[in-house]
């Protein structure tokens, strides 16, 4: 065991002993396995090797896909994406080429979303997600595609949404609420207001202010965050929060 209580283990070849460790802990917890973690390769294809093992030696589909490594090729992650069915959880911490788009829509129908950095993801696939925690570093979104978000979720889009938070890129302009606000109708709610909001993690934390908006079809009510001071973050929660808390308690 080391210092953080991982098990490490040395074979002549990697993929041998993921094969042989993972059926045995299968057998022994009666379990499939739910996490993979891809970190930064050893050897070339062991990224593939082992999403492409994993998606054979079981019959569940994995809930949780973490790559967190630098890709040799943009080839690669489309790969990786394409051949692991996650179903609960996405987190890429991995950065493709600045002209990086991709070859097939990912399923972004799960329950979190993760990109760091996000500048690949577009207006089209924001549009397409429909989790309920989305988190986007290093963005290229506009504040007009914001605004047709904002839109696209009041008329009934990602409609598991709880949470979302933009980072957006550096060579990006700040965020222009006047524009991301356009033609929609909203509450401005005065920062003297302190609303708790309970995220994923069950961690709660203060909502101050903000601007309510509505959803058309059921009336369940999103704020913007106010982020006049920070404007190069977009910030939007979705109530009731996850605990089940309301935006008027």
């Amino acid at each position: 065991m080391d210092e953080n209580g991982y098990l490490k283990t040395y074979w002549e070849d990697r993929m041998v002993g993921m094969s042989i460790l993972g059926d045995y802990i299968r057998h022994v917890f009666n379990r499939d396995i739910h996490k993979l973690l891809l970190a930064q390769e050893h050897k070339e294809n062991d990224h593939r090797r082992a999403v492409g093992w994993l998606m054979a030696s079981q019959n569940e589909q994995v809930k949780h896909l973490c790559c967190v490594f630098k890709p040799k090729t943009d080839e690669d992650l489309d790969d990786i994406l394409e051949t692991c069915n996650y179903t609960e959880r996405l987190s890429l911490h991995v950065k493709p080429s600045e002209n990086y788009r991709l070859t097939k829509m990912l399923n972004l129908n799960v329950s979190q979303l993760t990109f760091y950095p996000s500048f690949w993801i577009q207006l089209d696939h924001l549009l397409t997600m429909n989790a309920r925690t989305i988190v986007l570093s290093d963005s290229k979104l506009s504040s007009e595609d914001i605004n047709v978000f904002l839109k696209h979720w009041m008329n009934g889009g990602c409609f598991k949404l709880k949470y979302i938070v933009i980072f957006m890129d550096s060579s990006m302009d700040p965020i222009n609420y006047q524009v991301v606000m356009n033609g929609i109708q909203f509450i401005n709610r005065n920062r003297e207001l302190k609303r708790s909001f309970v995220n994923d993690e069950n961690r709660p934390w203060t909502v101050r202010g903000g601007v309510d908006i509505q959803r058309s079809i059921d009336g369940v009510t999103a704020t913007v965050l106010d982020r006049s001071h920070e404007l190069n973050r977009f910030h939007l929660v979705v109530w009731p929060d996850f605990a089940g808390n309301s935006h008027l308690t």
